[in-house]
């Protein structure tokens, strides 16, 4: 048990590691509009009602900030708090379910990868999204065992809330009420909760499907993109696996992406192939197989019926609802390889490319675009602008290149 635990602690004291330098980045743009300058009591209704996020993580930052103030740690804590906690809740349930190696596995893979390290340094509602997506799995399992008696509550309570944190958690939240509400109950009485929760769930997302359906025009944005058969392998073997951070431009990764197809995609088959024998293994299989094609499918359709740039709807932060199942696919996989060497090898690689790339994105490649763009250096610039009274292409201090972005320059606002 000790050993567990030391393990454990070595983890999550590796991961906060990672993890900390993002933590005191520059803001950008996007997490601007979740300091007190943009996201306050005369603004807070437009922007529950209005942003093209669904309104719960903004909540949640309105109340955060208010307790908590809106400095670049704080503002991002909330995020780090739903990546961690998220790590450990599937790391320990995928190790209850498929076996100690999963659940370890999984774990550590997640620990280390850039892009779980990335996005817990950000103040946006993408960890929320991963967070609440794998909830929903894990609460709507432990309802479908019956193993506690308040479980269909928070079952109901995890669902809606992913809803209300964006809608591409529908991609987790409803094959796991599909497996639920396919699987036979044991007695009628349980079959009633079960009802009861599929419709509580869809009582509390009612008005937020409402309002939005009422206000379309607050959604579509015009810089997103198409999906393509390359995209979805880009995703699958380098953006989603290394975060795009093992090589600074794009013809590379291509190549490395290409080389991967192969490899990726027989621990994507024998992890798909172990799962999918158990139920809450087929929500997991699906919440990772489903974003791609149906996402790819809806774009063209928008497209033949009202075309035009701003009716694309895929970029790769809309699809992280399905990282930790895809990294569940992987890790459950890689453990059912047919030999023992082979599953230490492969682990053991994948382990070290992933903590490689997150010491890359973090050191040579800080200023390139890797998981996201890089955050521009809003805070060197208002210094140098507070000591020279000009803005300059240097920093007053060190005298060395600034990066800028071409959004809004309002954080400047929270510095000067």
């Amino acid at each position: 048990m000790w050993r567990s635990w030391l393990g454990a602690a070595a983890i999550a004291v590796g991961a906060l590691a990672l993890r900390w330098p993002q933590m005191t980045e520059s803001i950008w743009y996007d997490e601007y509009c979740r300091t007190k300058a943009h996201l306050n009591a005369a603004s807070l209704w437009k922007i529950l009602g209005h942003d093209v996020h669904n309104p719960l993580y903004n909540a949640v930052m309105f109340c955060w900030t208010a307790v908590f103030g809106d400095s670049e740690v704080s503002i991002r804590v909330p995020s780090l708090i739903a990546g961690m906690g998220s790590l450990a809740a599937l790391a320990v349930w995928a190790g209850r379910r498929w076996g100690r190696m999963v659940g370890w596995s999984i774990g550590g893979l997640l620990a280390v990868s850039p892009v779980h390290v990335w996005y817990c340094g950000e103040a946006k509602n993408s960890m929320f999204v991963v967070a609440t997506s794998v909830l929903s799995l894990i609460a709507v399992d432990r309802f479908r065992d019956g193993s506690r008696r308040w479980s269909w509550l928070l079952a109901v309570l995890a669902c809606a809330a992913a809803i209300w944190t964006d809608f591409v958690t529908a991609f987790a939240v409803v094959p796991a009420l599909g497996v639920l509400m396919s699987t036979p109950a044991a007695h009628r009485a349980e079959r009633r909760r079960r009802w009861l929760a599929l419709v509580a769930v869809a009582g509390l997302i009612a008005p937020l499907l409402v309002f939005k359906a009422l206000n379309i025009a607050d959604v579509w944005r015009n810089y997103l993109q198409p999906m393509t058969a390359y995209e979805a392998m880009r995703l699958l073997t380098g953006k989603l696996l290394f975060g795009d951070t093992l090589f600074p431009n794009e013809t590379q990764r291509g190549y490395v992406s290409f080389a991967l197809a192969v490899p990726v995609g027989l621990m994507i088959w024998f992890g798909c192939r172990r799962l999918w024998r158990d139920r809450a293994g087929v929500s997991v299989v699906l919440a990772f197989a489903l974003p791609i094609p149906l996402i790819w499918i809806a774009s063209e359709v928008i497209q033949a019926i009202r075309p035009g740039p701003e009716r694309f709807i895929y970029q790769p932060r809309n699809v992280l609802v399905m990282f930790c199942p895809f990294m569940l696919v992987l890790s459950a996989g890689i453990v059912a390889l047919p030999a023992r060497w082979v599953r230490t090898s492969a682990l053991g690689l994948l382990l070290v490319t992933q903590l490689v790339g997150s010491l890359l994105m973090h050191t040579l490649y800080r200023d390139r675009a890797t998981v996201m763009n890089p955050n521009p250096h809003w805070r060197e610039i208002a210094a140098d602008i507070r000591a020279t009274g000009l803005l300059t292409s240097e920093t007053g201090s060190t005298r060395e290149p600034v990066l800028i972005s071409m959004s809004p320059a309002y954080p400047l606002r929270h510095y000067l």
